[in-house]
């Protein structure tokens, strides 16, 4: 959808008008309680310019601040929100009202303990919540919740394919490498979904898991896995 179709659907919805979704009537109220930032594949969002926030996530992804509403996900132009409060604000509201969903893990938010048949594990979150795989934003609370005490001075290998699905997996040792294969493939095959978020996974390290590095590369029908030499190291000791 292009700019103009997002600014369309956003002030429709502020008009009470019904959109092909059903959802009607965003009030004021509304808006503000379904503010959260998200993460988005940057050749998805129209003209990133004019959005309230906008922050470089990953190589692809941008992290910004949305409408989320139950079956659809609108960004809207500053000048639409520039009324509820400063960007910091807003942007904290998102942050706060993401956060909110980390309640829902192990509810509507299914976790997964995915074993594959070489016995290579990663843990994965599923749900009709179009904000699941922005829950990458508050990674080390995530996986908290679901490694409790998990040592991630390694970092996480991580997938975000699409707009209700996250995966991940403590990067310890060798093992855990080798379950980025699966993951990959399950990335590129959970991109092809709606609300298509990244097809690779990532390297998330450095303080606060706030660095991330893609590993993977899709050429053609393969997909190349590529380990940099910092990480590399890590598991070598």
């Amino acid at each position: 959808m292009g700019f103009d179709g997002w600014r369309q659907l956003f002030r429709r919805k502020r008009e009470g008008a019904p959109g092909e979704d059903g959802e009607t009537g965003l009030t004021d109220e509304s808006v503000l309680s379904s503010l959260r930032l998200h993460l988005a594949d940057v050749d998805q969002v129209p003209v990133l310019s004019d959005l309230t926030h906008v922050r470089a996530f990953a190589p692809g992804l941008a992290e910004i601040l949305v409408v989320a509403l139950p079956t659809s996900v609108i960004a809207p132009p500053a000048g639409e929100l520039a009324r509820f409060g400063s960007p910091a604000e807003l942007v904290a509201r998102g942050r706060s009202q993401l956060a909110e969903l980390l309640a829902d893990i192990g509810d509507t938010i299914e976790v997964r303990h995915i074993t594959t048949p070489d016995q290579l594990t990663f843990t994965g979150l599923m749900g009709d919540s179009l904000s699941v795989a922005s829950l990458a934003i508050l990674l080390p609370e995530v996986v908290e919740l679901l490694h409790p005490g998990a040592d991630t001075s390694k970092g996480v290998f991580c997938a975000m394919p699409n707009a209700s699905h996250l995966v991940l997996r403590v990067v310890d040792d060798v093992a855990s490498l080798m379950a980025v294969g699966p993951m990959s493939v399950f990335a590129r095959n959970g991109y092809q979904d709606r609300g298509a978020t990244s097809p690779h996974v990532y390297w998330a390290h450095g303080p606060g898991l706030t660095e991330h590095t893609p590993l993977t590369r899709h050429e053609e029908n393969e997909i190349a896995i590529h380990v940099p030499s910092e990480l590399s190291s890590l598991l070598d000791t």
